[in-house]
């Protein structure tokens, strides 16, 4: 893949900028789908925690949320991982507040429940 770089110039010194973009304008390179349609193959989706489960959940892109989509996000204020899987149909999922429900969703994993068992 071939790329360029965006520069800022400060001062004397040159720094990357990483521009902001929409998933839409993603593309991956060999099968010529957006990022956005690509998620949508896959059922589960890492996202990064924001002060707690609400408005972690709201970060999900509207376009991604439906049915039975899993998501996973590491809550650093309790120090745990959480899994949780939507539990409602296609139609609540594009509501808002429905969405963004407890009752909604099904916890399906903490880091607790994940340990090394010894041999």
């Amino acid at each position: 893949m071939s790329g360029k770089q965006l520069y800022s110039k400060t001062n004397s010194n040159y720094e990357e900028i990483t521009p902001l973009t929409y998933i839409q304008n993603v593309i991956d390179e060999n099968s010529k789908n957006s990022l956005d349609k690509i998620l949508k193959i896959y059922n589960h989706i890492y996202i990064e925690f924001e002060n707690n489960n609400t408005i972690t959940r709201n970060k999900v892109p509207k376009e991604l949320r439906r049915c039975r989509l899993t998501i996973t996000y590491y809550d650093n204020i309790n120090n745990k991982l959480i899994t949780e899987r939507f539990n409602r149909n296609d139609n609540v999922a594009s509501s808002n507040t429905a969405w963004l429900l407890n009752k909604h969703w099904d916890t399906l994993l903490y880091d607790s429940d994940i340990f090394e068992k010894e041999l």
